[in-house]
């Protein structure tokens, strides 16, 4: 069996609580819990530079991914740590900014559109 952690926030937001950052709280954690993998989900946005700092100091698998807000709920999405999906999961992140600030949420239209260019992933609604 392995533990994994889909739903690890690193930035604060504006869905946020606010908070700081801490690569030593996220260490103390991963041990803590015995977590064999983490998954980096923040609300709406997806930041490549940090996301490779935080794998490229963690003993466990950090998977790339966002907590997407839509209009009628959000979804965790979690895809590979190849550099072909982290890459485009920074693309996909830079296209939903200017349509989040004007909206509550994507359409699922519009999530389909966006989102279609990654590989296959995990969605956890």
């Amino acid at each position: 069996m392995r533990k994994i952690d889909f739903h690890v926030h690193t930035l604060s937001t504006p869905k946020d609580d606010a908070f700081e950052f801490s690569q030593e709280w996220l260490t103390e954690y991963i041990n803590f819990s015995k977590l064999d993998a983490i998954s980096i989900t923040n609300h709406n946005i997806f930041d490549k530079d940090q996301y490779l700092e935080i794998q490229s100091n963690t003993s466990a698998v950090v998977f790339p991914g966002m907590e997407l807000s839509l209009e009628n709920g959000h979804v965790n999405l979690v895809f590979d740590k190849d550099e072909s999906s982290i890459d485009k999961l920074k693309d996909a992140s830079d296209k939903i900014q200017p349509l989040l600030n004007t909206s509550n949420g994507l359409s699922v239209n519009k999530f389909k559109e966006i989102f279609k260019c990654l590989d296959p992933g995990i969605m956890i609604f």
